[in-house]
């Protein structure tokens, strides 16, 4: 438990200031409904439709009504989880190459502990780190969108949409852990699962554009948990999830093989 408590010390500024972050792009990016609002919705319909379809699927726009306010949300969503996936990414990644990066695991693994519960310690303290920015998403997503609703009905909607976001970071913790656990050179981690999620993001962004591309849609969380399909459905595709845990855990297991296997730099 001292590796727990070690990283969450560690790590609890560049949380505050994620948190931060977060909560300044909810109620920012909702703070822009009211301008559209006093367009009428006719106004933002014929806006809309004078953007070009590359634009719409580059922005998440696709498939969402932003004359509503839940619509509307469901296009911060995007960021939203471009937000959090590139912080859990980057947080799997480094929470366990940082011994490496920072010329302190000599000194971390002469001490009589194992690898196991090392990385045990590690990914515990990232998964409440994750959890708790989820937490400030869930809190500023449902002021903010019963601020603008005067009232809290759309509540359920947001909550199924935060289960999205959970799934996004979660998958994005799984492969920076990963990543973390194969690749000896410690600056390759964050870079490898920062491209995966673009490069998932931009498959997505092909998928909306050309129906050659459909194919590809299972192979991208940015369709299986994209609001368009939440909001739609009302739930999470529970295909999807059971495919999105399960590929969690497989590269978890994977994460404790091979960190066990490889030489440590020191």
């Amino acid at each position: 438990m001292n590796v727990f408590w070690r990283e969450i010390r560690a790590h609890w500024k560049s949380l505050l200031g994620w948190s931060v972050g977060m909560l300044f792009m909810v109620v920012a990016g909702m703070g822009k409904f009211e301008g559209y609002g006093s367009t009428g919705n006719s106004g933002i319909t014929q806006l809309i439709d004078r953007f070009p379809k590359a634009m719409l699927a580059v922005f998440g726009m696709t498939g969402l009504n932003l004359t509503t306010l839940i619509g509307y949300f469901g296009v911060l969503y995007l960021y939203i989880i471009l937000m959090v996936a590139i912080h859990a990414g980057m947080l799997g990644a480094g929470i366990i190459s940082k011994e490496e990066q920072d010329k302190t695991s000599e000194f971390l693994y002469v001490k009589p502990v194992s690898r196991n519960r090392v990385l045990t310690g590690k990914l515990l303290a990232g998964l409440v780190i994750i959890l708790v920015l989820l937490g400030v998403t869930v809190i500023s997503s449902v002021w903010i969108v019963g601020f603008y609703n005067k009232n809290y009905d759309l509540n359920s909607r947001v909550f199924i949409l935060m289960a999205g976001v959970f799934m996004f970071q979660l998958l994005s913790f799984a492969f920076g852990a990963f990543f973390a656990g194969i690749f000896k050179n410690p600056k390759l981690p964050a870079t490898a699962v920062t491209s995966v999620i673009m490069a998932s993001y931009l498959v997505s962004v092909m998928v909306d554009l050309n129906g050659k591309f459909d194919f590809l849609r299972n192979l991208t969380p940015f369709q299986y948990f994209g609001a368009p399909k939440i909001l739609a459905e009302g739930r999470l595709d529970p295909v999807f999830l059971a495919t999105a845990l399960g590929v969690s855990a497989i590269l978890i297991v994977l994460t404790y093989i091979f960190y066990n296997k490889r030489d440590i730099s020191v």
